[in-house]
């Protein structure tokens, strides 16, 4: 087993080599669009091999370095934008995961709008994905968040459900999605409790005219539930896996992008 130290010894010599890779898993609409896509960094180690987000993250997080993924994964996700631009592809929001251990706003804002600069983008082809413990627990970002807003960033709460906060509270957050959690799409089909709470966050989300995403679907049952309640956007391995670049080029170039178009009902 390969120790922590030596994973934080390796991220950080691939970070400073540019070896981590981006991928983008698609998000669609209730008739088959794709109409965003969430980045998603991925390493592939040539001593290690292929090392999961759910432990290099941490890794960065504890070892004072995820303000280098962040800044990477900014610059990566603007030059490719520009770049599917440039070659005609369909641009659709890209939405940017941010991770608020030994986060600095000010730094922040700056890195995304000397980006935007350098590459032609435009803020509303960003979305700040946020998760729900980090609106919970850091009170003072809500300023920050609705700078962004105000710059046209999109945004969106991440992993709602997880943390179980208050639900009356979401009409505080100053947000344009919420993604429900896949923990909580997982079981809509064996608990009733859960279906029940997944119902609730989504007439929430209608009446304070905030988008709801399902995330984590993988079953026709999971898009059929969703759909009876009224969602209209979904993600997960249903639909789509990550794709690299030239995979998303192939998957928005097909004339039927999703392979699931005619299970999705129509609301």
């Amino acid at each position: 087993m390969v120790e922590q130290h030596e994973l934080s010894v390796l991220l950080d010599d691939a970070l400073d080599k540019g070896k981590l890779e981006m991928h983008y898993q698609p998000k669609v609409s209730n008739t088959g669009k794709c109409i965003g896509l969430e980045a998603l960094a991925r390493w592939n180690c040539p001593i290690i091999g292929y090392i999961s987000p759910a432990v290099f993250i941490p890794i960065a997080e504890e070892h004072g370095m995820i303000n280098r993924l962040t800044d990477f994964v900014i610059q990566t996700v603007c030059q490719q934008i520009s770049n599917w631009e440039n070659d005609g592809v369909i641009i659709v929001p890209v939405a940017i995961n941010i991770s608020f251990v030994d986060f600095k706003p000010k730094k922040f804002i700056s890195k995304l709008v000397q980006n935007l600069i350098e590459f032609n983008v435009k803020p509303e082809q960003i979305e700040i994905e946020i998760t729900e413990t980090s609106f919970a627990t850091n009170e003072e970002y809500l300023s920050l968040i609705n700078s962004l807003q105000s710059l046209g960033f999109i945004i969106s709460i991440d992993d709602f459900g997880v943390g179980y906060s208050n639900l009356s509270r979401i009409a505080d957050y100053p947000i344009d999605k919420l993604k429900i959690d896949r923990s909580l799409i997982s079981q809509l089909t064996t608990s009733e409790r859960k279906k029940a709470l997944v119902q609730t966050i989504h007439d929430l989300c209608e009446t304070l005219n905030i988008k709801c995403i399902a995330e984590g679907v993988e079953t026709q049952e999971q898009v059929t539930v969703m759909s009876d309640m009224g969602c209209k956007e979904f993600q997960g391995f249903y639909f789509s896996k990550p794709l690299s670049s030239q995979q998303y080029i192939k998957y928005i170039d097909n004339a039927d992008v999703s392979t699931h178009n005619t299970n999705i009902k129509s609301n």
